[in-house]
């Protein structure tokens, strides 16, 4: 009962369509298309410096507050 059913995805389809109208569908997928490419783009980039200062490059935990050496849960050292 709470899965999409092909009767669910024709009305949305039906809604979108007036919505949006068959000229500008076009460009709505288009549009969307790009946004998807640079959202995953951006996702894949490197951290920050600061985020990868927060978290242990070994394990991923979080970095105790203060100037720790070496993590506290794997024991891998830390950046500086």
């Amino acid at each position: 009962m709470g899965a999409l059913q092909p009767l669910h995805l024709v009305v949305i389809m039906v809604i979108v369509l007036v919505v949006f109208g068959a000229g500008r569908l076009g460009e709505v997928g288009t549009s969307l298309g790009r946004g998807v490419r640079d959202f995953r783009a951006s996702v894949e980039k490197d951290p920050p410096a600061s985020a990868a200062t927060r978290f242990c490059p070994h394990c991923g935990t979080p970095r105790a507050p203060g100037n720790a050496q070496f993590c506290q849960e794997c024991g891998g050292p830390l950046p500086s």
